[in-house]
Formats: C-alpha cells, sequence, structure tokens
C-alpha cells in the first residue's frame, strides 16, 4: 500500500518551547468545523460571507447558494464547472463528490474520432485519447424529489482544494 504523509511531522519548536505539547498550547480537532455544525442540512448554524472573491482559490471552502426549482419535468442535474474537488448537497440530500479533473495535452475533440474506441489491442500512449482540457465528469444527477416546490432550494458545497469560478455552477436539465 502507499503511505502519504502531509504537513508537519514530529514536534514544533518555537523559542525553544515544544508548542506541540499539551503543555505548549496547541489544540487540534478532527474534521472541519462545517461538518460538526452539518451546515448542508443548517445553513443557518453560520453567518456566511457574500463577497466570493475572498473564498476562490481556496482550500477548505464552504459555499452556499439559493436556486429556484426549474419548471418542467425532465431530469437535473448540478453543472460543477468551475469547482475544484469536494462534496455537493442540495437541500440537505448529498449530491455526492465531485472533482473535476482533465487530460492534458493536445487532442481532439472525441466527436471528431472516426473510429470506435474499444480499448482491444494493444496499449498506445495516445489511443481512445480525446477530450483533452475538458472535466472528465462535470454533471451530477438531482433528483426532482429532492426540491421545494414554490420555495428557495440550499446548494451547499465543501471545496476542497479551491474553486476557480463558483457564478459557474447551476441546475441544468439534462441534455
Amino acid at each position: 500500500y502507499e503511505i502519504i504523509t502531509r504537513g508537519i511531522e514530529g514536534s514544533v519548536k518555537l523559542d525553544g518551547v515544544d508548542i506541540t505539547s499539551p503543555s505548549g498550547g496547541w489544540t487540534h480537532q478532527v474534521g472541519l468545523y462545517g461538518e460538526s455544525l452539518r451546515l448542508w442540512s443548517n445553513v443557518n448554524a453560520v453567518s456566511w460571507n457574500a463577497a466570493t472573491e475572498q473564498g476562490l482559490h481556496r482550500p477548505l471552502t464552504w459555499w452556499y447558494a439559493l436556486f429556484d426549482t426549474p419548471t418542467g419535468s425532465e431530469p437535473l442535474a448540478l453543472d460543477m464547472t468551475g469547482l475544484g474537488k469536494g462534496f455537493a448537497y442540495v437541500n440537505g440530500y448529498g449530491v455526492g463528490r465531485y472533482w473535476n479533473i482533465t487530460a492534458g495535452g493536445d487532442c481532439p475533440p472525441c466527436t471528431q474520432i472516426s473510429t470506435k474506441c474499444d480499448y482491444v489491442g494493444a496499449y498506445g500512449p495516445g489511443r481512445c485519447r480525446c477530450d483533452c482540457g475538458v472535466p472528465s465528469q462535470r454533471y451530477y444527477h438531482v433528483p426532482r424529489d429532492w426540491l421545494l416546490q414554490g420555495k428557495s432550494n440550499t446548494l451547499v458545497v465543501i471545496e476542497e482544494i479551491g474553486a476557480w469560478d463558483v457564478t459557474r455552477v447551476q441546475i441544468v436539465t439534462h441534455l
């Protein structure tokens, strides 16, 4: 298995005093404060900052928005373009984890590949490669049963690596 270490290993001294010991003054808590408050179902537990620019490109940031239920009966999806990696909730229901990763390099759109890509045969680095720079997944299903009719719906997101444009997140009908 793989061992990954992050952060500080061992003690930290400030002016010769071990500040990582209990008597040194440092404490910690497991998890995020927003998790302990259950922000996804209790948005009024904190005061939200309306200045979105301050939260952009910052890891471990909670985001909150209201939206109206789209008219019609078509299936709905949450378009997570503009976010990095995290978890989304609609009206307290977990939509799921998202991670907008993209393939690097220069390659054609998948619609321009004329041959069927079935992965049979020898592997090659350019084989079946298309849509570079496009997120592997950007739409996440939202059941209409979760939405409130005639009231505002709540979207809460915990962004883990830093959003670059939260204004691009939206509810859309399935394409």
